[in-house]
């Protein structure tokens, strides 16, 4: 698989006491795939704190070209910093440790569906207490960050069970072993470690003490890149019923699996086949439920005798549990209407999920009541793991393990193998439950008129939602292509599930070089539900994921200048519409693409050396909410940005780009209204422009004296204002030209019809006739009429209608006689059949 790997990176102070000494920090994980490495000689700027990273936290210091400080819990407010104009944002350890609801924290630090490239890092507490000393002094930052090719390995061990008749079957102890965090150099993920400690121990345990059935203990890797170590696992242990590869002996002595994925904010341990986070909707999970119930039975009756017997050590008021089997309600010596939800926030994959969707047993045992609040943060460290809680846990595990793993044999078959023979029913939905995914990358290449692989690229895999299964975080996997520009994912899972997959290259700086293409060359679309296209191989082959050179165009505020985030109206939320032109043509590019994360940041990738501009609207309006095409008064119909392949432009402030194009276009259409409407300083419309272009004006002086959270106020008022001046001015240019195809239509009758009122002539005196009259006319509309003055080519649409209205005569004539010379080819071949008569 692919992963981020840090290959050094350091901030080192330029001026101050501290002048020369270098600090580490860590990158942050990718937005999508564009690294936060720094260009050839690093970023250098002016460092500042800005705390919470609201805009009033901004104010009194200098954005543009700073290295931005924040604190930790700060949500995407870092996308602030970008957009006043931040070269780079370092975060630093919170002071406190709060719960943040979906990880949401974490998650937030970097966006992992739009590729925008800035650089963002982490800095750990000693380094984060010397850069607040240093502040105003001047730094520079050297960060190399590269997708690499990881091999991911899963660790196995297996210990023969001591009882002949019963150790040829085996159960499965598994957990993961590998730590996460929004910054993968610094992931001490010690609550994670918990859970491998655990297997460890265990190992240990039964090393000494075999029990009758044997264990197949495992390691997984790969755990938070949609558990691939497990999804490997299990593809290749649970093949499909007609597979040749199928081992029927493996399946048949497999019991089932225990996975553990601990924690240490409860001592209470929660036993559950919980699949919400891939999807609860596995066809024998469904329809099995009350068969899944049956372990969780067992392990609530192994922890009831043990607090019967209240061996020594043991909590005063018992061991406490919480155990779900099935889909069909909670259960266990806890009751939801007693205590809060057994998961506050987890709806992420356990690695037992894999074995379960090939239909074959598994479960988890987890911690029950723990919202883990530095779960998957780079400050998980050991001191914050409570080592009591964690000694409960092991006791109870210890003892159902115990009991499960030397089963009598009426046991094994009421807890086991009931379940097994249920789940035997739905080993054919093993192709569709569970498959693999490949597929090409490649562009369109006009020199041989068809797609030419792309080796090397890097493909994503995410998941985006379906029935039972939500977005998340850890659903998502990274690989390369190979020299054929080939690749391949190995475990998808099932038939409802929706995921996204595209295809990128970046160069060493973490720039976007390859882009998917959504344009007139795409191929297979982006967002897909696989299940419904697998084949009896179990793979499911998209096609081409097409790709074009591209760079890249940072946009943001794509919002309702009303509410501020997306538009209401009466039928729903409507979201912007973008579109992508050729400014020189006008016309959209064969390719390109677009990535937006809610209305803060959208990234076009457009194809280089091409002037683009970009236009956008929310679904239900008649013209557009924002113009970017580099308008100046020179050229009011823009320049466009042109790009280099790998450049990355980023519009600060984009919604005062917006607000002073709309003043510009204005500008230039008030000009002429000034000749056609009197009075049009009384206009609202026009009054609406000019306290615009004040409020401009305002909004750069607020922004040059560093009071950002005024300027903002005042832009978006601008642009507000601005765009209903355009709207009015766009609507009224539109109407008025629009009558001329309409003079255009009744010209040439008009004509016709006054000169034979008037002077009825003959011969050729009658076409000078025509002409003049003609020409009076059109001159008379020309000076009285507004249209004639704003249409594009009033003269060419005049004499378009009048070619069209003069050939009418002719169609008519050859309508005839083809008409005539069919009748006369229907006699031929099949004889009169028809007679015409007079009245």
């Amino acid at each position: 698989m692919a992963e981020p790997i840090n290959y050094g990176s350091n901030i080192t102070l330029l001026s101050g006491p501290d002048a020369g000494r270098v600090l580490e920090i860590h990158p942050i994980r990718p937005n999508l795939v564009c690294t936060s490495t720094t260009p050839p000689g690093g970023l250098e700027g002016k460092l500042i704190y800005v705390g919470s990273g609201y805009l009033e936290d901004f104010d009194g210091v200098e954005v543009n070209g700073s290295i931005v400080i924040m604190d930790w819990y700060t949500m995407d407010r870092w996308i602030n910093a970008a957009k006043l104009g931040a070269k780079a944002v370092i975060f630093i350890p919170p002071k406190r440790i709060i719960t943040s609801p979906l990880g949401w924290s974490k998650r937030l630090k970097y966006l992992d569906n739009v590729p925008f490239k800035f650089p963002r890092f982490y800095v750990e507490r000693d380094g984060a207490t010397i850069l607040l000393d240093n502040l105003g002094e001047d730094v520079r930052i050297v960060a190399n960050q590269t997708w690499t090719k990881v091999q991911v390995m899963n660790v196995y061990a297996f210990l023969k069970g001591k009882d002949p008749e019963k150790a040829d079957k085996f159960f499965v102890l598994t957990s993961y072993y590998d730590s996460y965090s929004p910054a993968p150099s610094v992931a001490p993920g010690a609550q994670e470690a918990t859970g491998i400690s655990a297997l460890l121990e265990l190992a240990k345990y039964f090393s000494s003490n075999p029990p009758d059935y044997s264990i197949l203990f495992i390691a997984f890797g790969g755990h938070h890149q949609a558990l691939t170590g497990s999804s490997y696992w299990a593809t290749e242990s649970f093949r499909p019923v007609d597979d040749p590869r199928r081992n029927e002996t493996f399946e048949e002595n497999y019991s089932v699996q225990i996975n553990l994925d601990l924690q240490t904010g409860t001592d209470i341990p929660y036993f559950t086949s919980y699949l919400g986070a891939w999807s609860e909707n596995a066809r024998s999970y469904w329809d099995e439920g009350l068969y899944w119930e049956l372990l969780a039975n067992f392990f609530r009756q192994v922890v009831e005798d043990l607090n019967e017997k209240k061996p020594a050590g043991m909590p005063e008021a018992g061991y406490r549990v919480r155990a779900h089997g099935g889909l069909y309600g909670y259960a266990g010596l806890l009751t939801e209407t007693e205590h809060i939800p057994t998961q506050p926030w987890k709806e992420f994959p356990y690695d037992h999920e894999p074995a379960l969707l090939n239909c074959m047993p598994a479960y988890t045992i987890t911690t029950a009541f723990d919202d883990r609040p530095v779960y998957g943060e780079p400050f998980d460290t050991l001191e914050l793991v409570n080592f009591d809680n964690l000694k409960t846990q092991l006791e109870i595990i210890r003892v159902f393990l115990v009991r499960l793993f030397n089963m009598s044999d009426d046991e094994y078959n009421q807890y086991v193998k009931r379940l097994k023979d249920r789940e035997k029913n739905w080993l054919s939905s093993r192709t569709y439950d569970w498959h693999m995914i490949r597929g090409v990358v490649a562009e369109w290449s006009r020199n041989v008129a068809d797609y030419v692989p792309v080796p090397n690229s890097l493909v994503t895999f995410t998941s985006i939602g379906g029935r039972g299964i939500g977005p998340f975080i850890y659903l998502r996997r990274f690989t390369f292509t190979d020299e054929y520009g080939r690749f391949e994912f190995t475990g998808a899972n099932q038939w409802d599930a929706i995921w996204a997959i595209t295809a990128w290259k970046v160069n060493r700086y973490g720039n976007v070089i390859y882009a998917p293409d959504l344009g007139i060359h795409a191929w297979a679309p982006i967002v897909q539900n696989f299940g419904y296209r697998v084949g009896a191989d179990r793979y499911c082959d998209v096609g081409f994921l097409v790709v074009f050179k591209a760079a890249s165009l940072v946009l943001f505020d794509i919002i309702s200048t009303s509410s501020l985030s997306l538009a209401e109206t009466e039928t729903g939320i409507q979201y912007p519409i973008l579109t992508v032109y050729q400014s020189d043509v006008h016309l959209p590019p064969e390719s390109h693409s677009y990535w937006q994360y809610g209305t803060e940041v959208t990234v076009v990738n457009v194809p280089p050396d091409v002037p683009i501009e970009v236009l956008w609207k929310f679904g239900v309006e008649r013209f557009p909410r924002g113009v970017v095409a580099n308008i100046t008064e020179k050229k009011i119909l823009g320049f466009g940005y042109k790009l280099k392949v790998g450049e990355v432009v980023h519009l600060p402030l984009t919604s005062l780009i917006y607000a002073d194009a709309f003043c510009k276009l204005n500008d230039e259409r008030y000009k002429l209204l000034r000749e056609f409407v009197p009075n049009l300083e009384e206009y609202d419309a026009f009054k609406n422009h000019l306290r615009a272009k004040e409020l401009i004006n305002e909004a750069r002086d607020a922004f040059s004296n560093h009071k950002y959270l005024k300027a903002y106020r005042l832009i978006l008022e601008a642009w507000d204002l601005s765009y209903k001046s355009y709207r009015y001015s766009r609507k009224w240019f539109e109407d008025t030209s629009l009558a001329v195809p309409f003079f255009a239509a009744l010209m040439i009758p008009f004509v016709i019809i006054v000169e034979k009122l008037t002077f009825n002539l003959r011969g050729f005196k009658k076409i000078i006739s025509y002409l003049g009259i003609f020409s009076v006319t059109l001159t008379a509309f020309y000076v009285l009429h507004p249209g004639f003055h704003i249409a594009a080519s009033p003269v060419m649409i005049i004499i378009g209608f009048s070619v069209l209205i003069l050939s009418f005569p002719i169609l008519m004539v050859l309508l005839r006689y083809a008409s005539e010379f069919i009748r006369v080819v229907r006699i031929t071949r099949i004889g009169m059949h028809e007679v015409g008569m007079s009245r």
